[in-house]
């Protein structure tokens, strides 16, 4: 026996390799992130609480404030990687060269596709929520988002058609808003249940498509 009455012979203490591994900073970070965004959608941004988004992550809710001030510092923070990452796709596709008018036709139609994903339907959604939101962080934002989709998207069908790619029926601004609004539609038909058919889908991208620019004769 030791001075403390514990035996010597006590079980082995796990070794490092089968003890659970920590997260660092950046991973616990992104984890509740990623737990945030399904609460944010089920219980909007005023119902969205750091007890309900500590529950959805496992974790505690003092852990949260390690990496986030509140809930709006995180729900921007959500809405700031969504705007990175878009910025990063549209400017990848602005700056390709080639028939864009079979690229903007593979994937809008693929549109369809990609929003029957769960978790690009919720990204979609949040942006659907900031836009009901009265907060002058949060509208920076959407005001962000919005101005950067029309800027790319008008550069890239405007430099199509110098290059003679595409004819513009329409302002390249047309065709910006109404994809812009047929998103939304989708991502609100994705959170009440509604099925979307995907013949009437692909019909209706077809529509917004052929409607504002062609291919030359």
């Amino acid at each position: 026996m030791s001075r403390s009455g514990v035996s010597s012979q006590s079980e082995p203490v796990p070794s490092a390799s089968s003890r659970p591994r920590r997260m660092r900073a950046a991973e616990r970070r992104q984890q509740i992130m990623r737990s945030s965004v399904r609460v944010f959608v089920e219980e909007g941004y005023g119902g969205a609480t750091t007890a309900k988004i500590a529950a959805a992550a496992g974790i505690t809710e003092p852990t949260i404030y390690l990496h986030f001030k509140n809930t709006k510092d995180l729900f921007v923070s959500l809405l700031d990687e969504t705007y990175v990452f878009m910025k990063m796709l549209l400017e990848a596709f602005r700056d390709q060269e080639g028939d864009l008018y079979e690229r903007y036709h593979k994937g809008i139609k693929s549109l369809s596709i990609v929003m029957e994903d769960r978790e690009s339907v919720n990204l979609a959604v949040l942006w659907i929520i900031a836009l009901t939101v009265n907060d002058p962080d949060v509208n920076s934002y959407v005001g962000r988002f919005d101005k950067t989709m029309m800027t790319l998207f008008s550069e890239s069908l405007q430099k199509a058609a110098e290059h003679k790619y595409i004819v513009l029926k329409r302002p390249p601004e047309v065709f910006c808003r109404m994809l812009i609004a047929m998103a939304n539609y989708i991502a609100i038909m994705a959170i009440t249940g509604s099925n979307i058919d995907r013949t009437q889908l692909d019909g209706v991208l077809d529509l917004i498509l052929t409607s504002v620019i062609e291919k030359p004769r």
